[in-house]
C-alpha cells in the first residue's frame, strides 16, 4: 500500500495545475516547496521500514511465511 501511495504522490511532481476551489477553478503550481519533499520522504521511509521489518521477520522466523 505504501508503494501505491508513493506512486500517487510522485505523480504530483509532474502536475502543472491543481483544483483550487470546489467550483472547478484551477490554480497554477509555481514551485514545489519543502512540504512536498517531506511528504515524499515520509512515504519513502515508510516503504523502507516496512521492507526492513518484513525481511527481519522472515530471517528470525523462517518457518512463518506471509
Amino acid at each position: 500500500m505504501a508503494t501505491i501511495a508513493f506512486l500517487i504522490a510522485g505523480t504530483f511532481f509532474f502536475w502543472k495545475e491543481i483544483l483550487a476551489a470546489e467550483n472547478g477553478r484551477m490554480g497554477r503550481i509555481y514551485s514545489l516547496e519543502t512540504g512536498y519533499f517531506l511528504w515524499i520522504a515520509s512515504i519513502t521511509f515508510l516503504i523502507v521500514g516496512s521492507l526492513y521489518l518484513s525481511i527481519k521477520s522472515k530471517l528470525n522466523n523462517p518457518k512463518i511465511s506471509s
